[in-house]
């Protein structure tokens, strides 16, 4: 997965202190930035959602939902740390390393099995 960019956002002057009171009354202060703003907004749209059908297919391949959910995690993570997919991708693929390794689970390239 490619680093997302974040906007650029001119910050001058933005950047305001908001004076509020809670429910008792007492003064809080809080900073508001518009930056801040941006780059959570433009986070919360870029994130890849799991993909629901390789998550279906997956879950037929193991019986124990723990196996399985550590099973994928794992193997996310081995993907996230420069792993070779088993599956084919593309260098602009925007899927998520979870959906690739739901994806290998279900076409049965990765097996999870219990440790003995």
């Amino acid at each position: 997965m490619r680093p997302v960019p974040i906007p650029a956002v001119d910050i001058r002057f933005r950047c305001s202190i908001l004076l509020d009171s809670d429910r008792s009354g007492r003064p809080r202060v809080s900073m508001g930035c518009a930056w801040k703003q941006a780059a959570a907004e433009y986070s919360r749209r870029r994130r890849p959602t799991l993909n629901d059908q390789y998550l279906a297919r997956a879950r037929t391949q193991v019986k124990d939902i723990r196996l399985f959910i550590n099973g994928a995690a794992k193997r996310a993570a081995e993907l996230a740390h420069g792993a070779r997919p088993l599956v084919p991708t593309l260098p602009q693929d925007e899927r998520s390393y979870l959906d690739i390794a739901l994806l290998e689970i279900a076409e049965g390239k990765v097996k999870v099995l219990e440790d003995s």
